[in-house]
């Protein structure tokens, strides 16, 4: 039985399909008892980032206002990280050389689009489980 008030972590998810958001958000919130946040945007998202701080992020790569590249280097400014930045991007469209960038700032794992249930439970579950036993 769960605890009033307890959650197992924060993780705010990126994309401008608004219908993926809610798919994705459905998915984790299914699996345990995550408190999930929607950005449409990197505006949006660069907002919600300077409030709050998230344990976990999901993020498309191509957004109509940018790239999840300008979200993460905000990220990095904010917060301080001891190891990678805890980011799976996802996308449909994305070259070696975006993958390539992305590897570069330092994200956690990149899963192609369409999404598999499997992979968004996967990626969450192996990082939560990862932080609660270094």
């Amino acid at each position: 039985m769960m605890k009033e008030g307890y959650i197992d972590g924060k993780i705010l998810i990126l994309d401008d399909e608004r219908e993926i958001c809610i798919l994705v958000k459905s998915i984790l919130k299914r699996v345990k008892n995550f408190e999930v946040k929607i950005a449409d945007s990197v505006g949006a998202a660069l907002d919600v980032i300077k409030k709050e701080p998230f344990d976990f992020y999901i993020f498309d790569y191509r957004l109509g206002d940018g790239t999840s590249i300008e979200v993460i280097h905000e990220l990095k400014k904010t917060y301080s990280f001891e190891r990678q930045i805890p980011v799976v991007v996802m996308s449909a469209y994305t070259s070696d050389e975006d993958i390539r960038k992305l590897e570069e700032v330092g994200i956690e794992l990149f899963i192609p689009k369409p999404l598999k249930r499997e992979d968004i439970v996967s990626c969450a579950e192996n990082f939560f489980n990862t932080q609660s036993n270094p």
